[in-house]
């Protein structure tokens, strides 16, 4: 699954429990000089604790967050609408969370050179729903997007060029191999390996600032390979 994600994408999935990056935000509406002292908790270096405030304000403003209280304390939580953006922008979390059906959807298309900036836009789309490139205009993945893919189809006027398969008859020797192929599984586990054994390293360290710098980037990247991740079933 490889999408960009935004300063307000890693609130939304923090809050929604994916990403346990904020353990908890104390009255992120006071003063901003303490705001600093009112937030803590994990998020990737390259957001600037400023982002967080103004991604706060503006996830209130358009209601996809809202003021709470719990025992006493200010707290912010997710709405019914910031929790349907998740699921629609993340469909893959949510989806590879369910028991898989057994069902291949195989995507074949057509779309002409002349189109090029619309055939571009759904290969994105393809990838951000975690489907694997089996070969030239073909596209795989074990989870039910169907609803989505016909949405964009409709909108982007491709209802004639693209053809969606469901099929449980997929013979390709063996599966594994077949799948390391077209995800990047092999380089996903590569990752965690490399991370293990850096964290090795950590006892080593004595000074505070440097085992919590240390952790960050080494946080940082778990997320990084956890948006590679196909999310395949077992």
């Amino acid at each position: 699954m490889r999408k960009k994600i935004s300063m307000g994408d890693w609130l939304l999935l923090g809050l929604g429990g994916f990403i346990d990056f904020i353990d908890e935000l104390k009255d992120p509406f006071g003063l901003l000089s303490n705001f600093y002292q009112q937030t803590y908790g994990f998020i990737p270096s390259r957001f600037q604790r400023t982002n967080i405030y103004h991604s706060i304000w503006r996830k209130l403003k358009i209601k996809e967050i809202k003021r709470t209280t719990v025992k006493g304390k200010a707290r912010i939580a997710l709405t019914s609408k910031g929790i349907k953006k998740i699921r629609r922008r993340f469909q893959i979390l949510f989806r590879s969370k369910k028991r898989w059906d057994g069902f291949f959807r195989v995507v074949i298309y057509d779309i002409s050179e002349e189109s090029r900036r619309v055939r571009d836009n759904f290969r994105k789309k393809l990838k951000e729903l975690g489907f694997g490139f089996l070969q030239k205009s073909v596209w795989l993945s074990p989870y039910d997007f169907l609803t989505d893919l016909k949405e964009f189809l409709k909108a982007n006027k491709l209802d004639k060029k693209v053809l969606i398969l469901e099929t449980k008859y997929f013979y390709t020797g063996n599966l594994k191999e077949f799948a390391a192929n077209i995800w990047p599984i092999d380089e996903i586990n590569d990752g965690y390996k490399k991370i293990y054994k850096k964290l090795r390293q950590f006892k080593s360290l004595k000074n505070y600032d440097d085992r919590s710098k240390f952790l960050n980037n080494i946080k940082t990247k778990i997320i990084n390979l956890y948006f590679k991740d196909p999310f395949l079933p077992k």
